[in-house]
């Protein structure tokens, strides 16, 4: 078995978008790049991780730790945009960190004593 090769974080990032289902149009919307320039970068993150394909390329990069299980980059850039943060980045560390302190959003609760 060859050895994983380090990706570049253009390369994980992209993966993290894959991973979360997204199509090579649909990242290259997000992330403001062509089309063929996220094509390109994931033919080289498959090679770097010795897959055939973007399926297995998610799947080698989850089971090493090169990828975390976590929110997806959609709920990141949810996050980010509450907290004035790039919208642009799917780094799941940086939504760990901020979905402890966001707003919580529920019904008003009820003093004791009043019935309302």
């Amino acid at each position: 078995m060859e050895k994983i090769k380090a990706l570049s974080p253009r390369e994980s990032e992209i993966l993290k978008w894959t991973a979360c289902g997204k199509s090579y149009e649909e990242i290259s919307d997000v992330l403001d790049l062509s089309k063929e320039t996220v094509r390109t970068q994931m033919k080289s993150a498959c090679k770097k991780l010795n897959a055939s394909n973007k399926a297995q390329a998610v799947a080698i990069a989850l089971t090493h730790g090169i990828l975390s299980y976590g929110p997806s980059p959609e709920r990141v850039i949810t996050l980010n945009a509450l907290f004035g943060l790039s919208k642009h980045s799917p780094d799941s560390s940086a939504a760990a960190g901020a979905s402890s302190h966001a707003p919580a959003h529920s019904t008003p609760k009820k003093h004791k004593g009043s019935h309302g």
